[in-house]
């Protein structure tokens, strides 16, 4: 088995990605059902990886590179050595932590 760390902002993330232009289908939230990012696409190529995505909408290189170390962190306690594979998002990308209890 081989393991291995995604991470990234909402490129990498999104399960339901399609580009409606090439694939002639309308804009709807239901014709997301069948389509995934990149990261999940290595997992087409190779059905022995065991994919980790730790990517998340709207982040910046700071929360993707956190987000990779503690998950390669927690796998190399449990003695798992993961290959790892990033997509960065833009260095000007500004980031904000809001608690979601603050927003009420």
């Amino acid at each position: 088995m081989k393991h291995l760390v995604t991470g990234g902002c909402s490129f990498t993330q999104t399960l339901n990605c399609v580009d409606h232009l090439k694939e002639f289908i309308p804009f709807d939230a239901n014709s997301y059902d069948n389509y995934k990012s990149w990261a999940y696409h290595l997992t087409d190529l190779d059905s022995d990886i065991k994919l980790y995505n730790q990517a998340a909408h709207g982040v910046g290189n700071s929360y993707i590179s956190r987000s990779v170390i503690y998950k390669v962190q927690e796998l190399l306690d449990d003695n798992i050595r993961p290959q790892v594979i990033i997509q960065v998002s833009n260095p000007n990308r500004d980031e904000l932590l809001l608690n979601y209890n603050d927003l009420n």
